[in-house]
């Protein structure tokens, strides 16, 4: 099984989903053939007798947004291939492995190992879906300190952090708003508050992107990648990736600027201030271009993290671009997105969106992706989603 670890208090793992290896000895020499699929792989295809052979047998990914139980059973030609202990299989972490010797009747340790002829692996999967590449997307939960003494310098005046988002490692990453700090991405160590590195904060504004007044990032735990929702001033709006996967040293993901810049909203004059949110579903970030008005997305996890461009993305034709305070560039306009049930949920300046964060679907029971809301819809956010009796959802906002 290859586990690794993806946002917020319930955090993201993707992985190569459902695989058991069983390591057999081969009994006589000759050829070691896999049993007909595509989900069966074998690590050579001739050894000799006496020799071993490792046998993978893999699942594909739970595309459904639910928590289910998963079962993988392998078959073993005992006159050809044995096992000689239970160290010879090796399953997901947590699930059940049991044997069979007459292909039926399944028991924790069997009798004689040279006889099995089935191995089967038990265990439950709380699935968020899967990503494109075939990788299964996994929700757990996580706990950590709710209340840390901070060194000397954790504080800053003139500017501060606006959205903080956690790693798995016990770091803390910000970026601070208003470009204090030369728009700084920031890192610190949950445990004391202190810098990650001589190397933190990464000043961007000098660089070309330029925080504004809601500065905001996700954390990839795939890749280790920052995504940051930003515009470069000149020609559009996207993403940055900034990899962290060696804290101490933050680098342009790619390594170059140019590499690391991903522009999907050409826009001329494409002020920072009109690029707000962020979240992640599906292996995909999105975020708000309100002056376009357009949703921005990114496929993240693909070619090794270092991301493409979001294939089928909805249209949204109902759309009102947003406007901004002409003294400080603060929008006067809300947006917000929210995710739930496998679904995308947003709203900018009185308009709500919905789609199916796996296959780009409209959401059960609208008419279009996209709605206009009440009047003074304009002033308010979305929460969370809440589930009628129905099972329908209802979107709470305040």
């Amino acid at each position: 099984m290859i586990f690794k670890l993806g946002k917020k208090t319930s955090q993201t793992l993707t992985w190569a989903f459902g695989a058991v290896s069983v390591l057999t000895t081969l009994l006589f020499a000759g050829q070691a053939f896999a049993v007909s699929g595509l989900t069966t792989n074998i690590s050579t295809s001739a050894v000799v007798a006496g020799g071993k052979v490792d046998l993978t047998t893999q699942i594909p990914a739970v595309s459904a947004i639910d928590s289910s139980t998963q079962e993988i059973i392998q078959n073993i030609d005992s006159t050809k291939v044995r096992l000689t202990s239970a160290a010879d299989v090796v399953a997901p972490s947590g699930w059940t492995i049991s044997y069979s010797t007459d292909g039926s009747t399944f028991v924790s340790s069997p009798s004689s190992w040279a006889a099995v002829v089935k191995v089967k692996a038990t265990g439950s999967v709380n699935s968020g879906g899967a990503t494109l590449d075939g990788k299964q997307i996994v929700t757990t939960t996580t706990t950590s300190p709710g209340t840390v003494n901070t060194v000397g310098g954790a504080a800053r005046s003139g500017g501060d952090g606006y959205d903080t988002e956690f790693d798995s490692r016990g770091y803390i990453y910000n970026t601070y708003h208003h470009d204090y700090a030369n728009g700084g991405l920031d890192c610190r160590k949950r445990s004391d508050g202190s810098f990650c590195s001589a190397n933190w904060p990464f000043g961007l504004a000098s660089e070309g992107f330029h925080s504004n007044f809601a500065s905001t990032q996700y954390f990839d735990e795939v890749y280790k990648h920052l995504w940051l929702p930003v515009s470069d001033r000149l020609t559009g709006t996207g993403f940055l990736c900034i990899d962290v996967s060696n804290v101490e040293v933050p680098a342009y993901c790619g390594g170059s600027k140019a590499a690391a810049w991903h522009m999907v909203q050409s826009r001329a004059n494409a002020n920072e201030a009109g690029v707000t949110d962020i979240i992640a579903s599906n292996g995909k970030v999105y975020a708000w271009d309100m002056l376009a008005p357009r949703v921005l997305c990114y496929d993240y996890l693909a070619n090794n993290g270092q991301g493409a461009a979001c294939a089928s993305m909805p249209s949204f034709t109902r759309l009102v671009a947003g406007t901004t305070r002409a003294t400080n560039n603060i929008p006067y306009t809300y947006s917000t997105f929210e995710t739930a049930f496998g679904n995308v949920y947003g709203q900018l300046n009185g308009v709500a969106i919905c789609f199916n964060g796996a296959t780009m679907a409209k959401c059960g029971g609208w008419a279009e992706y996209d709605m206009v809301l009440s009047t003074n819809a304009a002033t308010k956010k979305i929460m969370y989603i809440q589930p009628s009796a129905n099972g329908s959802e209802h979107t709470c906002k305040m």
